[in-house]
């Protein structure tokens, strides 16, 4: 948002405990002024999105953020605030929120996709791509989902683990697990944390809309994510 020169948001979220916690860790990080973060539950009329997006409006807002996952209003979520904000903002979604629920009812993308931001988990992109075109072939021109390579990796590691473990055995198949070093994926190369069991990839990505697809991108340079977190956590303090 700060690179988009975003200078008012006003921000949903959905009431579940992952749409809380990230509207809680916004407010301790340096951003946009912050217009209003509004809890709006799934079952919700729409003529709460356009009231929301029409006082969002009248102060100023000139980006909008939903910190939720799908729900059947997704969509007209989105469009309130498009239609409200104008042309020029930008409109940015959490990793919750799926490129199927940007499409109207005649299967097409949103008039205002080309203005989202959705957060997407981390991937090699060059070889993400090319596991992209290799799904899409293999089910019929469908686009994955941004977690299907995630899918995908978690079970070749586990697989990988239970032949490397020579037993099968679950002590073997989980020690086998948390000695993995520079293990080669689509996702890149990384690591397993043998203390806590993350993962060491740490760079963040975004999804933006054209010509009726994703296109992932690298959200920030990796350094610059490092000093993001450092300085969070020392405002968590």
């Amino acid at each position: 948002m700060q690179r988009d020169h975003c200078g008012k948001v006003a921000i949903i979220y959905d009431g579940g405990d992952y749409s809380q916690g990230m509207s809680v860790l916004m407010s301790l990080i340096a951003g946009p002024q912050r217009i209003f973060s509004e809890d709006v539950r799934p079952n919700e009329r729409p003529e709460r999105y356009r009231r929301l997006a029409q006082s969002a409006k009248h102060r100023g807002a000139d980006c909008f953020v939903y910190m939720g996952a799908d729900n059947p209003n997704t969509f007209g979520i989105f469009e309130a605030f498009a239609n409200a904000l104008g042309e020029d903002a930008w409109l940015y979604g959490t990793d919750g929120v799926n490129q199927s629920s940007l499409k109207d009812d005649n299967g097409g993308l949103g008039t205002f996709a080309s203005r989202v931001r959705l957060m997407a988990p981390p991937r090699d992109l060059g070889r993400y791509r090319a596991f992209e075109a290799r799904f899409e072939n293999a089910y019929n021109d469908a686009v994955p989902d941004p977690y299907v390579v995630y899918g995908f990796e978690a079970m070749r590691l586990a697989l990988d683990a239970i032949r490397e473990s020579g037993s099968g055995a679950r002590a073997d198949i989980l020690e086998q697990l948390k000695s993995t070093t520079e293990r080669d994926s689509r996702l890149g190369t990384y690591s397993i944390d043998s203390s806590s069991g993350d993962t060491t990839l740490t760079d963040y990505d975004y999804l933006t809309f054209e010509g009726g697809r994703s296109n992932p991108r690298r959200a920030v340079p990796r350094d610059e994510l490092k000093k993001s977190v450092a300085a969070l956590r020392q405002r968590k303090k």
